[in-house]
């Protein structure tokens, strides 16, 4: 994966393929780990509906895998307009593994709805709520229609 990097951790810095990486090199390497870290989704989360209250299904994100690291908010709602599904969490922090908390803020979405057949899913992030996410969900005809079983993606 790092090629040349492979080696004993951590890294030292020396200049030489059997010394370390030169300073040139190891700014390359954050630069890069960080360009990945800022173009990773943030999570991907399913849910399902059933009955007209919804559930989480599946979660993985960059705060932990399974539903207890999911939001912990999913609702029906109709308040400023159409009706969609709000997603959100009651604390919109994580903790990583080394125990060092930070709050994370959602910039961009994608939803995509499974239902057999056509729906359109538009996504509005912090509009009603600065740490809410709205999905709602239109037909062929350009109407918004009751949430469904979907996923989203976010970063």
């Amino acid at each position: 994966m790092f090629g040349a990097l492979g080696g004993v951790l951590p890294v030292r810095l020396g200049g030489s393929a059997t010394e370390g990486i030169t300073a040139e090199q190891w700014a390359r390497v954050t630069a890069d780990w960080y360009a990945i870290r800022q173009t990773a989704p943030l999570f991907q989360f399913a849910w399902r509906v059933s009955g007209g209250v919804p559930d989480r299904a599946f979660y993985h994100g960059v705060n932990g895998s399974g539903v207890a690291y999911a939001p912990d908010t999913l609702s029906i709602n109709s308040d400023g307009g159409a009706t969609g599904l709000d997603i959100s969490w009651s604390n919109q922090n994580f903790t990583d593994p080394y125990g060092v908390q930070s709050s994370f803020t959602v910039r961009a979405a994608v939803a995509r709805f499974f239902d057999g057949g056509f729906a359109e899913a538009t996504v509005t992030i912090g509009r009603l709520d600065p740490q809410k996410i709205r999905v709602t969900l239109f037909n062929a005809a350009g109407s918004a229609i009751t949430p469904i079983t979907g996923w989203l993606m976010a970063w």
